[in-house]
């Protein structure tokens, strides 16, 4: 099974699909909000206000355009918060489902036995369609497509890149003994 991590659902355009014991199916889409700079010409001056991640969940039969937005994700815990003009209430399957997977994702670990998260079919990164197979694609594993994947990860036995100038500060990407797939 594959390994999600926090790093997944925030990289801007994450897709899963959460399967229940009964072969039940749910389909969602985390997606961060376009930036708004304080100025737009010089982003040396910072966002205007923080990026939001949206929770949508797959409404109708293009299953790469057809969500309906519900919800924000909390940055810090994964926790959903519902849009005021919403059909959905906290009650709703979806919204509970969710809650569920994205705070167990943040916490570090899905739920036993209860639900399945499959694997990526689009890079969590930029959201396309993953089409080359994991020989050609050695980041296809961590759910990023071969565009994303060296800028946000090293790979095992390559040099980890600096993405900072203080180490301490956490400024090295994630190498991919920072995942585990179940292998």
């Amino acid at each position: 099974m594959f390994d999600w991590k926090k790093d997944h659902l925030t990289a801007g355009n994450c897709t899963f699909t959460a399967v229940d014991g009964n072969g039940d199916h749910l389909t969602f889409r985390v997606k961060i909000s376009n930036p708004v700079w304080n100025n737009p010409d010089d982003h040396s001056q910072g966002l205007k206000r923080p990026q939001v991640f949206f929770v949508g969940l797959l409404t109708g039969p293009a299953n790469t355009r057809d969500f309906s937005g519900f919800a924000t994700m909390n940055r810090e815990d994964g926790s959903v918060k519902l849009f005021n003009a919403t059909r959905f209430t906290y009650d709703t399957t979806a919204v509970k489902v969710a809650d569920l997977i994205l705070t167990s994702i943040f916490a570090g670990k899905l739920p036993d036995g209860i639900i399945r998260v499959d694997a990526p079919d689009r890079c969590v990164k930029c959201g396309k369609v993953l089409t080359v197979p994991v020989e050609g694609n050695p980041y296809r594993a961590y759910g990023y497509g071969p565009d994303c994947g060296p800028r946000m990860m090293t790979l095992p036995g390559a040099p980890r890149l600096m993405v900072a100038d203080d180490e301490d500060e956490g400024g090295y990407l994630p190498d991919a003994d920072d995942y585990d797939n179940g292998d």
